[in-house]
Order: structure tokens, then C-alpha cells, then sequence
């Protein structure tokens, strides 16, 4: 066996194990009844990296992503500027993110000394 195929043995197993561990139905209480009603613990956030060589246009971007089931997702800085340099309204564009049930929960740029030179 190669060291690859031993690693990839090894995560799945190690995976099996753990998830057996945590989720095991022979030991769930079915009587229990939460103080508090569920709430997601995981918000599902889309980076515009994914598609940003797509040139799909922010707003098309927006409503793919809620489309695609999303909570939130991390719009990229310039392309921010790019579309207010257009004309466009960025309130307009937040108004249309919350319409949409999204949230953006950051904004992703990178400071002039981590350019290449």
C-alpha cells in the first residue's frame, strides 16, 4: 500500500469513528424536550472567489447564491467599488441582499503589502 492510499484509509476511518461517537442512535433520548427551540448552529457562507473568473455580474452572483440555499455570503472589495463606480446604488444592493435572505458577512480584500511586486 502507498503512503496516499494508507492516508486516505486513515482519514476515513478516523471519520467512521468519530461521527459513531458523536452520533450514536441507540443512545438518543427521545423523551428530552429542549428548554430553548432549535437554532442552526452553522451558517452556510458562499466566498465570490468561487466564481469570481465568471463574470457573472454581482447582482446575478447574489441571486444565485440564494438560489443555491446560502445564508450569507463574502463579496470581494473591488468588485464593491466596481459597482459603485458604475452608478449603482450599494443601499439598493444591501436592500436586494436582505430581500434575498442573505447576509454578507465579510468583504474580502488584500492590503497593498501582500500585492506581488
Amino acid at each position: 500500500m502507498n503512503r496516499r492510499n494508507l492516508l486516505k484509509s486513515a482519514g476515513v476511518t478516523g471519520s467512521s469513528v468519530l461521527l459513531s461517537s458523536i452520533y450514536n442512535p441507540t443512545t438518543l433520548k427521545t423523551d428530552h424536550k429542549p428548554e430553548k427551540p432549535f437554532k442552526k448552529r452553522f451558517a452556510y457562507c458562499f466566498n465570490s472567489s468561487t466564481t469570481r473568473g465568471q463574470k457573472i455580474g454581482l447582482e446575478k452572483e447574489i441571486e444565485l447564491v440564494a438560489k443555491a440555499g446560502y445564508d450569507g455570503m463574502e463579496l470581494w472589495i473591488p468588485v464593491l467599488n466596481e459597482y459603485k463606480k458604475s452608478g449603482k446604488s450599494i443601499k439598493d444592493l444591501g436592500k436586494k441582499i436582505n430581500d434575498l435572505g442573505l447576509r454578507v458577512e465579510d468583504g474580502i480584500g488584500f492590503a497593498q503589502w501582500i500585492h506581488e511586486d
